[in-house]
């Protein structure tokens, strides 16, 4: 079953410059709050794109920037199959996953038996699949095995991974030339952060302006930061009954920049031990 969202993914992803995962030569996502947005992590591939032409559209970029949310987002506008790949999965695992993303029963978990069940069923239904932690599927070597789906039915791939996996890819040409289209996610901007305060912000405290562009600037265009910091603005106003946060206010308190604070006197203390 596709994933349920609060309506932060729905009503934030459809507009965001990050949510431009691809272009309307892909695919075109009907019903979004903009229909001019080349939204199309998934609906209907087969619709724009000649059956010859790739089916495969990688997503990448860094940690927090928000590309599993947009997926997610696009699981349940589109009724894509979605996986996650975990670390400690092995293969059948993977291919189980998928097995149970389109509500197939697989007799055994022989990979072979789940391959061709999962083929023939995205063969007949055009599903996306959207296919997250990629960069895992390329540590363990299975890259040849997601080919083989795609491969056997055509149907569009979305894949999602970190700001290399389209250079690590490229040890595998046969999947790397079947990429139609590589899309980098993008940093969040001064009016996302703006958005994520309306959302994530305690409706009694404002932040102030000096103060919201400061923290945008700390958090690095990570959504995931960003959602942290607002929380930490939350927190100072509730312990200092402020309604209103600012510079002078906030004074000496530390962001989550993704850098631990120094200890200090660490090093001069570590040095007299080993005197």
């Amino acid at each position: 079953m596709p994933l349920q969202l609060a309506p932060y993914h729905k009503g934030y992803y459809t507009k965001r410059r990050l949510y431009h995962v691809t272009t309307t030569r892909i695919c075109q996502l009907p019903g979004t709050a903009d229909q001019r947005e080349p939204v199309a992590l998934g609906d209907s591939a087969n619709h724009n794109r000649s059956r010859h032409l790739p089916g495969i559209v990688g997503f990448y970029g860094y940690a927090g920037w928000g590309k599993t949310q947009a997926a997610r987002f696009v699981t349940n506008s589109v009724d894509a199959a979605h996986i996650e790949i975990k670390k400690f999965w092995d293969k059948p695992m993977l291919f189980e996953e998928l097995c149970g993303e389109l509500g197939l029963r697989p007799k055994n978990r022989s990979v072979a038996h789940m391959g061709a069940l999962i083929a023939g069923h995205l063969s007949v239904t055009q599903t996306p699949v959207i296919i997250d932690e990629f960069d895992i599927a390329v540590q363990r070597n299975w890259v040849d095995e997601i080919r083989g789906l795609y491969e056997a039915s055509k149907a569009p791939f979305i894949i999602i991974g970190e700001d290399t996996l389209p250079g690590d890819l490229r040890r595998w040409e046969r999947f790397h030339s079947r990429v139609r289209e590589w899309v980098p996610a993008q940093p969040n901007d001064i009016e996302d952060c703006r958005t994520l305060v309306r959302l994530y912000g305690h409706p009694g405290v404002t932040i102030a302006e000096d103060l919201l562009t400061n923290l945008h600037a700390q958090s690095g265009g990570s959504a995931r930061r960003i959602c942290n910091n607002i929380d930490k603005v939350n927190e100072f106003a509730a312990e200092n009954a402020l309604n209103l946060v600012d510079c002078a206010l906030w004074g000496e308190n530390r962001f989550d920049t993704g850098d631990a604070p120094e200890r200090s006197g660490y090093v001069a203390s570590k040095s007299r031990r080993h005197k």
